[in-house]
């Protein structure tokens, strides 16, 4: 079978994000930053249909939310300070993530020569609880020098994620 299937899909989504911290003023040289988040991602699917052969796929219209909460807090202390032309820090952070909004997505397609063969397509339930941990070095090495070397780990029942970032910023 010989088939050149074509089909043209469509949608929109939003994004969202709000944070509140507090600096709560200079714990033995560290400063202690409680925070509270929420971030939303909502996503709409146009419903889609293919033509070109009898294996030519249709499904309706879909969508996806999600509303995150987070608390959790940041601990950061100046190592370094020389006529604010040198500046170390260290930063650590934790925090708390539940998912509010949906835990699953799935759709139902279907040939388009022959509605009644539904294909019903969909993905585990993900974790709604998840826990994010760091710890970033900076290194403001002049006034247009700027260095940073973090490790964060996102950890939840699903599985890990690890990162290691590394930036060198130079202003002109």
């Amino acid at each position: 079978m010989n088939e050149k299937i074509k089909g043209d899909s469509d949608g929109r989504g939003i994004n969202g994000y709000v944070e509140a911290r507090y600096d709560w003023g200079n714990i033995n040289h560290w400063v202690f930053q409680p925070l509270a988040a929420f971030q939303f991602s909502l996503l709409s699917l146009d419903g889609y249909s293919e033509s070109g052969g009898a294996s030519s796929l249709e499904y309706d219209d879909q969508s996806y939310n999600s509303y995150k909460g987070s608390l959790g807090a940041k601990l950061t202390k100046e190592l370094f300070n020389r006529d604010r032309s040198y500046r170390e820090s260290i930063q650590l952070r934790g925090r708390w993530i539940h998912e509010f909004g949906d835990s699953s997505s799935g759709m139902d397609a279907h040939f388009t020569s022959d509605p009644g063969v539904v294909f019903k397509v969909s993905d585990e339930d993900i974790a709604q609880d998840s826990a994010l941990l760091g710890i970033t070095f900076n290194a403001d090495i002049d006034s247009y020098t700027r260095f940073s070397l973090g490790y964060d780990a996102y950890l939840n029942s699903d599985g890990n994620m690890h990162l290691v970032s590394a930036m060198l910023v130079y202003r002109w």
